[in-house]
């Protein structure tokens, strides 16, 4: 299986964490933290679009790691419809990119 040379990112698993204020309204940061290194690997300005950023951000190591089972899985399929071929080819652009080869 592939896997993105270690050193290139900071290891995962990678969690969000988005606080609240004793109020229970939510700060007006989010973060994104590794629980291998304990680093703050991203923040940004809360909003709903910057959670949803960030939940994305967090969710990464586990995404990239799942196309590369579902690339390896379908590559061994002798007869893929056309369909297929078009979520393989787009989950091997998306490793691609996640690489940083394109």
């Amino acid at each position: 299986m592939n896997t993105i040379e270690k050193g290139k990112y900071t290891a995962g698993p990678w969690n969000c964490s988005i606080p609240r204020r004793p109020n229970g309204e939510l700060a007006h940061r989010a973060y994104v933290y590794s629980e291998t290194t304990h680093e703050y690997t991203a923040e940004c300005f809360m909003t709903d679009e910057s959670g949803a950023n960030a939940r994305l951000i967090a969710a990464a190591p586990e995404l990239l790691e799942a196309l590369y089972g579902a690339v390896n899985v379908m590559g061994a399929w002798a007869d893929l419809t056309n369909g297929t071929r078009l979520v393989f080819a787009k989950a091997q652009a998306a490793i691609t990119k996640a690489e940083g080869q394109s």
